[in-house]
């Protein structure tokens, strides 16, 4: 009986810290969501307004990332 309760409890205990770890988790991911958010916010902002930031000339300006391809051109509707 002694065991069975042990084991009931360590249960309990994962459980706990289980739900700890989600807690934690989830708090990391609105804080990240945030963070992305307002650095957006502010990219948009400097850049947004300006009338020349879908140009390809704009676009070939930016630094990419390693790893990732630069985005496709749309064909021009002239």
């Amino acid at each position: 009986m002694k065991k069975v309760t042990q084991e009931a409890n360590a249960g309990k205990a994962a459980a706990q810290v289980s739900g700890l770890d989600e807690l934690i988790q989830q708090g990391a991911r609105q804080i990240i969501h945030q963070a992305i958010e307002a650095e957006l916010a502010t990219l948009l902002e400097q850049y947004g307004n300006d009338a020349g930031a879908s140009s390809p000339a704009h676009c070939a300006a930016v630094p990419l990332m390693p790893g990732v391809a630069p985005p496709r051109q749309r064909p021009s509707s002239a």
